[in-house]
């Protein structure tokens, strides 16, 4: 069963006739109101959207015929002036891009927030099997928390580098809801100083902050 894709659109006007077209970004298909698909040819693609019956001038579009593939849509949403649509007359009210991924629209932050989800995971591969080849590990966290309250801080980016100046990144973390990150090291490593990095909104402090692996 497809998911429902949603557009919508506020104007500062009451019972407009509003339509869209919604192209298909990497190959240029367009939805085809007639049957749900998209089509380099479709039978009519002007989808028209609905006034709410209580927000007026809140003209909506709910899509859930078919399923989408995965990739970026263009959303570009008119005002009929005539009698039928024609986008060479009509004006352009809105326009945006609808990026899907599993029939679900998805936003920057989720998606920003996926992204750094997967970075992570692979850091901390990478640096296990480091430490699978230096033959020893050594567990190191540092835990960062509000100066004012002692509140833990959650999200913090905690870089690592070897030098005061910041130039030489060693390992990277984020802090988890107790405001701590966890790093792996060498057994080798035990007793090399670090200088830590902090950052985040509600971090402020001064970076760097000298530590030493142990």
């Amino acid at each position: 069963m497809a998911n429902i894709k949603k557009i919508s659109l506020l104007l500062n006007e009451e019972g407009a006739t509003i339509y869209c077209i919604i192209r298909r970004d990497a190959d240029n298909y367009y939805l085809d109101d007639s049957n749900g698909n998209f089509t380099i040819s479709p039978i009519d693609k002007y989808i028209l959207l609905t006034e709410d019956i209580i927000v007026k001038g809140n003209y909506e579009l709910s899509e859930s015929r078919k399923v989408w593939d995965g990739g970026s849509y263009s959303v570009y949403i008119y005002q009929q002036v005539g009698a039928s649509p024609n986008p060479d007359d009509d004006s352009l009210v809105g326009s945006g891009i609808m990026d899907i991924v599993d029939d679900i629209e998805v936003t920057l932050a989720s998606i920003q927030t996926e992204v750094n989800v997967n970075t992570t995971q692979l850091q901390k591969i990478k640096e296990k099997t480091d430490l699978i080849n230096a033959g020893g590990e050594l567990t190191w966290t540092y835990t960062l928390t509000n100066s004012a309250t002692g509140d833990p801080i959650e999200g913090a980016t905690i870089r690592l580098t070897s030098d005061a100046a910041g130039d030489h990144t060693l390992r990277t973390a984020t802090t988890n809801a107790l405001g701590v990150a966890t790093f792996y090291f060498s057994d080798a490593d035990a007793g090399m100083t670090v200088y830590v990095w902090r950052y985040h909104a509600g971090f402020t402090g001064t970076n760097p902050d000298t530590e030493v692996i142990s």
